[in-house]
């Protein structure tokens, strides 16, 4: 396994342990992909909104005309990296696209699977009509955890900013009003005056800048 851009140095099969690793799909239930998996892909960045993945799976058993793969599906995975003090890994993931198939040997094709934290998904499916009256710390905490909105149930790290501001959101993307919120926000503990908003493994960030 590598994990692109994550800082935790982990690079090489033997400094982790897999300890799940799922298939979910809503006509097929739950099938395991720990033996069909040969590389797994993390990738988290701060100047993007969400942590994606890759899966190379070799598949022997037709798995994506027997189930049915049609980038509607969840994975979920849980890895422990003892080299780095027992750090545990658990995320659910959704499937966005599936790469193309290229023949392994006889029996067996070799193809990506592309996932995306779920948020991200969602956020692409709704909007933000509405008019907020508070700090704009407060309105990123309700875009993200709103169950009109975001609904993540993942851990915020929203430092806190000041002033109480009158928005409107004009039928926004909730990413993309927090993008906004961001280089408006002015925080309250220092003279810095943008903040970041990303994703990583431990949760989402709306941060100030140092």
């Amino acid at each position: 396994m590598s994990m692109g851009g994550t800082g935790y140095g982990v690079q090489y099969a033997g400094e982790y342990k897999l300890k799940r690793l799922d298939l979910i799909s809503s006509s097929n239930g739950r099938i395991n992909l720990s033996g069909l998996t040969t590389e797994i892909n993390i990738f988290e960045n701060i100047f993007l909104n969400a942590i994606s993945a890759s899966l190379m799976v070799v598949d022997t058993a037709d798995l994506i005309n027997n189930i049915g793969i049609y980038g509607q599906e969840f994975v979920e995975l849980e890895i422990e990296t003892p080299s780095l003090d027992d750090y545990a890994i658990k995320q659910t993931f959704s499937v966005y696209k599936v790469g193309a198939r290229e023949d392994a040997n006889a029996g067996a094709s070799i193809y990506e699977l592309s996932l995306v934290s779920p948020e991200f998904m969602l956020n692409h499916r709704r909007r933000i009509s509405k008019s907020y009256n508070g700090n704009i710390s407060t309105i990123v905490k309700d875009a993200l955890t709103n169950d009109l909105y975001v609904q993540t149930e993942k851990e915020l790290f929203i430092e806190p900013t000041k002033g109480v501001r009158n928005i409107v959101s004009p039928n926004l993307h909730p990413y993309m009003l927090i993008q906004n919120l961001a280089l408006e926000a002015q925080s309250a503990t220092s003279a810095s005056p943008h903040y970041l908003f990303f994703e990583n493994l431990r949760g989402f960030w709306f941060i100030k800048t140092r």
